[in-house]
């Protein structure tokens, strides 16, 4: 009869635990479209909207075209960014850049979707966007 009201004791505890173990949200980036001047491509840009600075950041940000017209990349995202740093400012822009060439990568694509998933010292993150039809992103609410 012991061991059975061990085991309903630890059910209850672990039960109880789940219950209240449940991470605040932290969402600490804005997202926007900037238009490449006289061209319809587009950069990407994220601002550290938290309003406190991010120690030891890092994140990859997915860009995603649901409707591209191969069906294979329509299940994964057609362009991947990595980011991280000792300390990121509060408003502080962060654009994108191809590696050794100094120059902001354009967006040439239409963009469906846009997901940053990362880590600092202030917590982990996971954010989704969507595109609207005037192609300004909106997040995506868990």
């Amino acid at each position: 009869m012991k061991p059975s009201l061990a085991i309903v004791a630890l059910l209850l505890l672990v039960g109880v635990g789940c219950a209240t173990s449940k991470p605040r949200e932290f969402a600490p980036f804005d997202a926007r479209f900037e238009t490449v001047p006289g061209g319809g491509a587009q950069h990407l840009v994220l601002i550290n909207t938290s309003g406190r600075h991010l120690h030891n950041f890092r994140f990859a940000a997915h860009v995603w075209n649901e409707h591209s017209r191969y069906w294979l990349q329509q299940r994964r995202p057609f362009r991947d960014y990595q980011g991280s740093g000792a300390e990121l400012p509060v408003a502080k822009p962060i654009r994108f850049r191809l590696v050794g060439l100094g120059v902001e990568d354009s967006l040439v694509e239409p963009v469906t979707r846009l997901e940053v998933v990362g880590h600092c010292d202030e917590g982990k993150f996971h954010q989704v966007w969507t595109v609207t039809e005037v192609d300004h992103l909106q997040p995506v609410r868990p």
